[in-house]
């Protein structure tokens, strides 16, 4: 009892600073953890695996059981009444994590660190060499009688304030100190053994330290390096101005998602920090007018094919080739991934009035972008223009109706050049009906010209962007070329505005087949090589590009 007192009265002492510092920290009691039951129940249901924290599981065990409202001790009561071989189990795999080689994912990956680091890999960095010799320390030790009452305390309190709750990494290092400690004894025992001659003795003790050693080697079928620890590897060379690196971030990059795709070959989340990162080259590319930009983001295209911001980029580079059509095209594109981004409207809009578009293209980009604008004065200035070029239009409708019979009439007889003079006429002052610009592309399409039917439909997108069955032909077009980036991503629109009926589940397996083959293409570096200069310019653009970080 007086050990016990020594042992615990200035352990319950030491509990009232970190309290109060957790109280001042969070504004409210807080038992030393702010995550509460989470941190207990995460560690204590019967499924779980004995290393890790992952809330998901125990939301499924939760759910499964129906017992998502339980206290924590109601919690563990139920599942001890229920099935107690199952929870002695469960106790039973945290107890041999706890001790084994495995190191339970963390905030930090060792495994990360041995993986980059010439000299880890050659130190005695195994848990299982301390753990293995701590336990023999700590049985020879109660067999000798030897007097050291708090180094028992200490560690059989820390084993047991990690498996109440869940095993991970860094929970156990602060027992590390007290194996070590009896490691050396248990070795000096075994050296004392050797130098009286008792082989028998020291015999016993290398085939239990060999077979402890060996039993709590590492799973091999558990994951040592999660994808998230590449992320976080990548996401770390972008933090900082003294080790920012996109080379670096690239590399660690390419790695996360290849790790992720072997859990999860579909789309699911894509890599935001791997997009970015070619975002940033590519922004330095563009700026020196460098034609690599065109690889780098055609490259990006295929990491995320929904990421709208990469559409405006190429079209900055087409504008820079004095490419205004494919610019144009590209802007329009970038709509289709993110119809909530007015970005690539005001852009068009500037093109649009910088060369004296017509009057139709320039009010459907109007219209589209009003609804999109949160400053008032530019909304007012944007609705004046919208009711000029109204007025504009508003004496062409007897004409406009009259061509457009005529203009139909010559599309259903195959005269596709008359037809398409009467289109083009016509659709320079359309902003309202996406059938004549869809029918101007058919007829393009008829005299072989691909391109300026692409314009043509995506025009029509501008005028009515809820159009599922031209998404559907532009998808399938792009899959006949090739360009599965943009058959994934018109398929997308089309899934999201088409009704559940017809095509529909055809078009729902051709996205996710071609989308699944896009994910799962090889990966190659893109980023060589830069020197110093060229990482200075990098950061100082990255400073102000809006960039989504992180996996």
């Amino acid at each position: 009892m007086r050990g016990w007192g020594i042992f615990l009265i200035p352990l319950f002492l030491s509990f009232i600073p970190l309290l109060v510092q957790c109280y001042l920290v969070h504004g409210r009691f807080v038992f030393f953890d702010s995550s509460g039951a989470t941190a207990f129940l995460s560690g204590n249901f019967i499924d779980y695996p004995g290393v890790g924290f992952d809330p998901n599981i125990l939301t499924h065990f939760q759910k499964k059981h129906q017992m998502e409202n339980l206290s924590p001790v109601s919690f563990v009561f139920q599942q001890v009444m229920s099935d107690p071989i199952g929870f002695l189990k469960m106790i039973g795999r945290k107890l041999y994590f706890y001790f084994n080689d495995l190191e339970g994912a963390s905030n930090l990956s060792i495994y990360l660190y041995l993986e980059n680091s010439r000299i880890l890999p050659f130190l005695l960095s195994h848990f299982s060499l301390f753990s293995a010799l701590g336990m023999m320390g700590v049985v020879l030790a109660i067999r000798n009688r030897e007097k050291i009452f708090l180094l028992y305390a200490y560690l059989a309190c820390l084993i047991l304030s990690v498996v109440l709750f869940h095993v991970v990494a860094r929970f156990r290092i602060p027992s590390a100190p007290f194996l070590i400690l009896f490691s050396a004894y248990a070795v000096g025992r075994a050296c004392t053994w050797w130098s009286q001659r008792q082989f028998k003795q020291f015999a016993v003790f290398v085939l239990v330290f060999l077979f402890l050693f060996y039993g709590l080697r590492a799973p091999e079928s558990r994951t040592k390096i999660r994808y998230v620890d590449y992320c976080n590897w990548s996401y770390a060379y972008m933090l900082e101005e003294k080790w920012f690196d996109v080379d670096k971030a690239e590399t660690y990059g390419i790695k996360c998602l290849e790790s992720e795709r072997r859990i999860n070959s579909g789309w699911g989340t894509t890599n935001a920090t791997l997009a970015s990162i070619y975002k940033l080259y590519g922004s330095y590319l563009i700026q020196r007018q460098d034609e690599t930009a065109d690889k780098i983001l055609r490259y990006a295209f295929s990491i995320d094919p929904f990421d709208s911001q990469l559409y405006r980029m190429y079209s900055d580079f087409e504008v820079g080739r004095n490419n205004t059509r494919l610019a144009i095209r590209n802007l329009l594109i970038s709509r289709v991934a993110d119809k909530m981004d007015a970005v690539p409207l005001q852009t068009l809009i500037r093109i649009y009035y910088k060369n004296n578009s017509d009057p139709g293209r320039l009010l459907a980009a109007l219209k589209a972008v009003l609804p999109m604008e949160k400053d008032p004065g530019t909304a007012q200035h944007v609705q004046n223009e919208i009711r000029r070029l109204e007025g504009l239009l508003a004496n062409k409708i007897n004409w406009v109706k009259a061509s457009t019979e005529k203009a139909r009439k010559f599309l259903f007889e195959g005269k596709w050049l008359a037809a398409l003079e009467e289109y083009k006429k016509l659709n320079a002052f359309n902003a309202s009906d996406a059938r004549l610009l869809v029918e101007q592309g058919v007829a393009y399409e008829n005299l072989n010209d691909e391109e300026k039917a692409l314009d043509s439909f995506y025009d029509a997108l501008l005028v009515k962007e809820e159009n599922p069955e031209l998404n559907k032909n532009l998808g399938n077009f792009y899959l006949s070329v090739g360009n599965l980036v943009l058959a994934v991503l018109h398929w997308k629109r089309y899934l999201e505005t088409s009704p559940q009926e017809g095509e529909y589940f055809l078009i729902q397996k051709r996205f996710q087949f071609f989308s699944q083959q896009l994910r799962m293409k090889s990966l190659e570096k893109q980023i060589f090589d830069l020197s110093g200069e060229q990482t200075r310019a990098l950061y100082k653009i990255y400073r102000n590009m809006k960039v989504e970080l992180g996996p």
